[in-house]
């Protein structure tokens, strides 16, 4: 199924790089919700040297992945 259409996909856009930068380096992915795929998606982030985790989201939908990535102390 499409992470389009499946609600049960996240799609996620890293921005990083130097603060100052004017144009910021872009990596992007998409994960299952399951457990095990949050795993990925916590190493994925650690892999970009992620420190910190916004979200935006017009429900809360957010809630149970945020409280997952808050065990990897982002």
């Amino acid at each position: 199924m499409s992470p389009k259409r499946n609600p049960l996909f996240v799609p996620l856009v890293v921005l990083y790089g130097p603060l100052p930068s004017v144009v910021p380096k872009q990596a992007q992915t998409t994960v299952g919700t399951t457990t095990a795929e949050l795993k990925e998606l916590a190493h994925w982030l650690l892999a970009q040297e992620v420190i910190q985790v916004y979200m935006d989201s017009t429900s809360q939908y957010w809630c149970p992945i945020w409280n997952f990535l808050e065990c990897f102390d982002f």
